[in-house]
């Protein structure tokens, strides 16, 4: 039985625990950024990078600015902007992703769900956008699911002719404001995945995500589980070459 990515941190993880450990079984654990909403935002960004990383960005904002107004906004409900998921899928699309055809733009099943998921989760108050914005358009934008008191960043999209600007990297460091700005939110998991370190730079706090592998009794489990690490290096090998 595999428990995969379930958190690592919550009374879930402590019973499994804690009912397990007679048994033989793997687990596999990594960390990824976390926001955890303070009493108040200026300590959390003076220690969210080190000085010369806030002036650099600091910099790169200014520069950015001379192009037009830098702004950051969190668009909660689709009054406020009833173009914002169409924006969203078109941001997404205009870089990588949509060259490669993996944008949600390119596939209409997808898009459709995607629509369908953020359209009722705005309607609900379960679902905002946060946006960088550049003359009131935007270059890089989360689209950011809300399970209070939590948040969870789901799909991210930025403008690659400002890639020199690093928008991914600046909507990141105002989403801490953001999220500060909601007094129902008191973390967002950035959701990344293992090894991510961008965010992290900036996201000083960190959720534990574990896989767990279980025997279930029956002939062969212990041992399928107590070779799974074998198998595990086995693929990494492989990979590499």
């Amino acid at each position: 039985m595999e428990v995969s990515r379930a958190s690592g941190d919550g009374q879930f993880a402590q019973d499994f625990t804690t009912e397990l450990w007679p048994e033989d079984y793997y687990v596999r654990s990594f960390t990824r950024a976390l926001i955890h909403a303070r009493d108040c935002v200026d300590p959390y960004l003076k220690g969210a990078s080190s000085g010369s990383r806030r002036r650099e960005l600091r910099r790169m904002r200014k520069r950015l600015g001379e192009r037009g107004e830098v702004r950051s906004e969190l668009i909660e409900r689709p009054t406020d902007n009833p173009s914002v998921i169409d924006q969203f899928l078109q941001l997404e699309a205009s870089g990588w992703k949509g060259r490669e055809g993996v944008a949600m733009q390119c596939d209409h099943d997808r898009r459709s769900f995607f629509e369908e998921v953020a359209t009722a989760g705005m309607e609900r108050g379960q679902l905002h956008f946060s946006c960088l914005l550049l003359d009131d358009q935007p270059i890089a934008m989360s689209c950011d699911l809300v399970s209070t008191p939590g948040c969870f960043a789901f799909k991210i999209g930025f403008d690659e002719q400002f890639a020199s600007f690093a928008p991914g990297i600046m909507l990141a460091l105002d989403q801490i404001n953001l999220i500060h700005s909601r007094p129902d939110i008191s973390w967002m998991d950035s959701c990344t995945s293992p090894g991510n370190e961008w965010v992290g730079r900036l996201w000083s706090d960190r959720k534990t995500v574990t896989t767990m592998l279980i025997p279930t009794g029956k002939v062969g489990s212990q041992l399928a589980v107590g070779l799974f690490p074998l198998f595990h290096w086995m693929k990494r090998k492989v990979r590499r070459k």
